[in-house]
């Protein structure tokens, strides 16, 4: 019964929202692959809400694609160029010093 009661509320949605994850919007293709067997129609969807990655999300089903074709638009992206290591390793080292640092402080006021 919860199987059909999942199956009724997604074939019958009429909004949808979908958080941001960066390059990580794969998985939201994922997800939409399994609301479409579940029944989800997109041409139901009035409300649309997304936020960073998954607002290209929305704005992707906004303009007529489905699932599929999303697919193929985010498995041919050059998440390579997009994504900075050096970066990524700089906002480490800060929030490892700031932990640190709070991790004194702690110290000295116990």
């Amino acid at each position: 019964e919860a199987h059909d009661d999942f199956v009724d509320h997604v074939s019958g949605a009429t909004s949808l929202a979908v958080y941001g994850c960066g390059i990580l919007a794969a998985t939201h293709v994922g997800g939409l692959f399994a609301l479409q067997r579940y029944g989800l129609d997109y041409k139901q969807l009035n409300t649309l809400a997304g936020v960073s990655a998954g607002a290209v999300i929305v704005a992707c089903l906004s303009v007529g694609y489905d699932a599929e074709a999303i697919y193929r638009l985010v498995t041919k992206m050059p998440f390579h160029r997009l994504a900075y290591p050096e970066l990524g390793a700089l906002f480490r080292a800060l929030g490892n010093t700031l932990l640190t640092l709070l991790q004194v402080i702690h110290r000295q006021g116990a």
